[in-house]
């Protein structure tokens, strides 16, 4: 018995000798959460010196799995991450994954992209987080034959991406989504089932050039994909693309569109059944256009524009565009629309967008009686959607669609009883509710936020209670009390 145990510990220690324990500086930084929650990691080279030490003495146990850039061709590591994942698929702890996507983290810093560009390879149930990042072509040099990010086929995948920098030139795009290749383990070739979100993305050299984002389907079709973009600036066209396998039934928002020449341009082969918005602020020049439609497909296009913009045209449906729906909100109805289609299959209607509006003055709430808040004044209302005077409680629908609303109120100082706020629509449904207990001589603030579909007609207000048992005041307090907003987020 005692020679099977002394073997048993000389086998342990022999194998103790070839099993890599990742070393105690790591774990440090895993416990701060810079390595938890993803199969893999590219680490920038101008993150802070403590981490970079920790990637590499991680790098020692997990080998591809985490991937150190030098700041000239990140593009390389990345794309090696995104390999290693496929290999190894779901490493343990702790730089597992728990749920069933594959992932690839980019810790923050800025990714250094060569003018060849970033180039994803086709994935599948995969996740790239690069949120936290400032992705750029290199500045020295003009990326005039390629893309800055390219991204293959992809089937129930999500792409996250802070900033994007591109230098491309007249004929590329900031970000190219082309499915070319087939998934993994697969035959299919796509783009289908994606989302995408984009905090900004900006042309750092020789504005006015270029596309944003180019929807391209030469090869196979791009369809039942969600598309999040929050900034677009300086690039010729903002959104476009074009190819006979189809742009179909996919959803966006695209934000905050400036200093381009064209928002958005689509494309007469096979674009049908997608719903976009586009919210164009401040464009430049006398030649801008907010959409140019070819599609003959069906699609919803909305388009908001700033009160201020300076567009020349805010659509023009070129000749063949048929059987679309185009809302535009009240500043883009006086921007000018050009039909060449002359088709009676296009419809354009309004679009209400939303509304925020308050009081300038306190208002005296009775104890123990929930109490519509009254609005006098109105930061924005473009559509109408919202009376000063005539039932200025309530803010109305005007296009069905799911909308998030949200209220902010504060209650003048008593110690008695408590203080609720809710989000009530069409006199009676609740929607969204919060109460708290005051302090004995402060104010007591509170917020209430909801997100609901809603159709045309529909009304909401912000009603407010307190039980202290006497009259108690909601001041009015300078851009947030009462305040009572309304936007509407999704079809």
């Amino acid at each position: 018995m005692r020679i099977l145990i002394f073997l048993g510990i000389v086998i342990v220690l022999l194998l103790g000798s070839f099993i890599q324990v990742p070393p105690q500086v790591a774990y440090s930084q895993i416990i701060e959460g810079y390595f938890l929650g993803y199969n893999a990691y590219v680490v920038p080279s101008d993150i802070e010196p403590r981490i970079m030490q920790a990637a590499i003495s991680l790098k020692g146990y997990y080998g591809d799995l985490i991937q150190i850039c030098d700041g000239v061709e990140d593009e390389i590591e990345i794309v090696n991450a995104v390999e290693a994942t496929e290999i190894h698929p779901f490493p343990g702890d702790p730089v597992g994954y728990s749920g069933k996507m594959a992932s690839v983290k980019v810790l923050p810093g800025t990714i250094v992209i060569s003018p060849a560009g970033l180039q994803f390879p086709s994935v599948e149930d995969f996740l790239f987080d690069a949120s936290a990042t400032v992705i750029s072509n290199r500045s020295d040099e003009e990326s005039t034959g390629h893309d800055t990010i390219t991204i293959d086929s992809a089937m129930n995948c999500e792409f996250r991406f802070n900033t994007i920098g591109s230098t491309v030139d007249s004929s590329h795009a900031a970000v190219r989504i082309k499915p070319v290749n087939h998934v993994p383990h697969s035959t299919t070739v796509g783009v289908v089932s994606t989302k995408f979100f984009i905090s900004a993305m900006a042309k750092v050299s020789k504005p006015n050039e270029g596309y944003g984002i180019y929807l391209d389907s030469s090869v196979a079709s791009i369809s039942a994909s969600d598309f999040e973009v929050y900034e677009i600036n300086q690039f010729n066209t903002g959104i476009s693309g074009s190819g006979k396998y189809g742009t179909i039934n996919n959803h966006g928002r695209f934000m905050f569109i400036h200093d381009t020449v064209t928002a958005f341009r689509d494309s007469p082969n096979v674009w049908r059944d997608n719903k976009f918005e586009f919210y164009v602020e401040a464009p430049t020049g006398e030649a801008d256009i907010g959409l140019d439609v070819y599609s003959v497909e069906g699609n919803e296009y909305a388009l908001f524009l700033d009160r201020n913009v300076g567009l020349s045209q805010s659509v023009i449906l070129e000749a063949g565009a048929s059987n679309n729906r185009i809302y535009l909100n009240s500043a883009a109805k006086t921007k000018g629309i050009i039909d060449y289609a002359r088709n009676q299959c296009n419809v354009f209607l309004p679009f209400a967008e939303g509304a925020r509006v308050y009081n300038n003055k306190n208002q005296t709430i009775p104890s123990s009686s929930w109490t519509p808040l009254g609005f006098n004044s109105e930061h924005d209302d473009l559509d109408g959607l919202h009376d000063v005077v005539i039932d200025n409680s309530r803010i109305y629908i005007k296009i069905p669609g799911t909308y998030e609303i949200i209220g902010n109120i504060v209650f003048e100082p008593s110690p008695y009883g408590s203080r609720a706020v809710s989000i009530v629509a069409n006199g009676g449904v609740w929607w969204g509710y919060s109460q708290v207990q005051p302090t004995q001589s402060s104010t007591t603030g509170l917020s209430v936020m909801t997100q609901v579909y809603l159709n045309a007609g529909d009304y909401v207000e912000c009603w407010v209670y307190h039980n202290k048992g006497g009259n108690l005041d909601v001041g009015f307090y300078g851009n947030f009390s009462p305040e009572f907003s309304i936007r509407r987020i999704g079809g």
